[in-house]
């Protein structure tokens, strides 16, 4: 539909569309694990078209697309005067995404379901929990419906409600969710990202040096920020190279594999200049990840008396190029 040419304040206002956030996936999964519920998933198909558009929007009709008449269900060809209006948000279009988000948000309003305020995208049905009917909680990412509930027939009821408004699936418990692989034991839950770490080393093996490295990156990195051995700029298309690789480490580092998250971190720094140097460091980073893809973020019941945990540490102007100091948490939800 050429989402591209739209204007704004004419063919669409808002387009911010929110998705759950990795710390509240990562939370939803501690939950389940103490409280000995499951994770499942449902995907809901075709999301963006079963919204209604607010704005008045026009297209013509694409080429080797065929509409049939209404009334005797034949073919039908739009003259060179006629346009169609578009009365469903169809993928393309900037505000798709916020409609769809508008629309899931109002069906779980109906049922009682509210959204969080740290996370909008995660809904609890508080009355459920005062009524002692057990503990659900629903996150939206897109069209792909993680939930944790305590009971597993609850939770098929809401799905079985909610495919009266939208053709909702439920895929039982949650195995595969945005490239991460979940194995629910009991009292145990664990996340592993191996297939898309192979996927992205197989891609740069030929230039990862066979060298183990038993850490993703040095540990007075700092010292050689300003060295003679800093190395030449990257050409164009490595630069690219050099940002892809640090978009995927990043996004693994941010869902099951913190401790690469201060050397991809470090790197991120370069992105609009990296070296020879910095690249023989993000294939390390890789070649780390390689080696430990077996690695899995395990989350467990836990008997500890303290529920929340938090550590934080600082490094006071510890950066020899401009003294800025560095900072960093975590967060334990046992």
């Amino acid at each position: 539909v050429q989402g591209f040419k739209q204007i704004k304040g004419i063919d669409y206002l808002k387009t911010k569309s929110n998705v759950i956030r990795k710390e509240t996936f990562r939370f939803m999964c501690s939950l389940a694990a103490n409280k000995g519920a499951r994770i499942f998933q449902a995907d809901v198909k075709n999301a963006y078209p079963l919204t209604k558009l607010e704005e008045e929007i026009y297209v013509e009709q694409p080429d080797g697309v065929e509409f049939l008449d209404g009334a005797y269900r034949e073919l039908m060809t739009l003259k060179d005067d006629e346009i169609l209006q578009l009365l469903r948000s169809l993928y393309g279009l900037k505000q798709a995404g916020c409609n769809w988000e508008k629309l899931i948000r109002k069906l779980l309003k109906k049922r009682g379901f509210k959204p969080c305020k740290s996370d909008p995208c995660l809904y609890i049905n508080p009355k459920n929990i005062k009524k002692g009917k057990g503990l659900m909680a629903i996150g939206t990412y897109v069209d792909d419906i993680p939930a944790v509930s305590t009971d597993e027939q609850e939770y098929k009821d809401l799905i079985e409600n909610l495919k009266k408004d939208i053709p909702i699936v439920t895929m039982g418990e949650a195995k595969w969710f945005l490239s991460i692989d979940i194995t629910q034991g009991e009292n145990k839950i664990l996340l592993s990202q191996k297939l898309a770490i192979e996927s992205i080393f197989e891609e740069i093996q030929e230039e990862i040096n066979k060298k183990n490295w038993s850490t993703p990156m040095e540990e007075k990195i700092y010292n050689v920020i300003q060295d003679s051995n800093a190395g030449k700029l990257l050409c164009k298309d490595m630069q690219e190279k050099y940002r892809a690789l640090i978009g995927s480490a990043l996004y693994i580092s941010e869902w099951t594999r913190p401790d690469i998250s201060f050397a991809v971190s470090y790197l991120s720094r370069f992105l609009g200049k990296a070296t020879t140097r910095d690249w023989k460091y993000v294939l390390r980073v890789i070649k780390f990840l390689y080696d430990t893809r077996d690695q899995v973020l395990e989350f467990k019941k836990s008997n500890e008396k303290e529920p929340l945990i938090l550590y934080t540490d600082s490094d006071w102007g510890n950066n020899q190029e401009d003294r800025k100091s560095t900072s960093g948490y975590i967060m334990y939800v046992m």
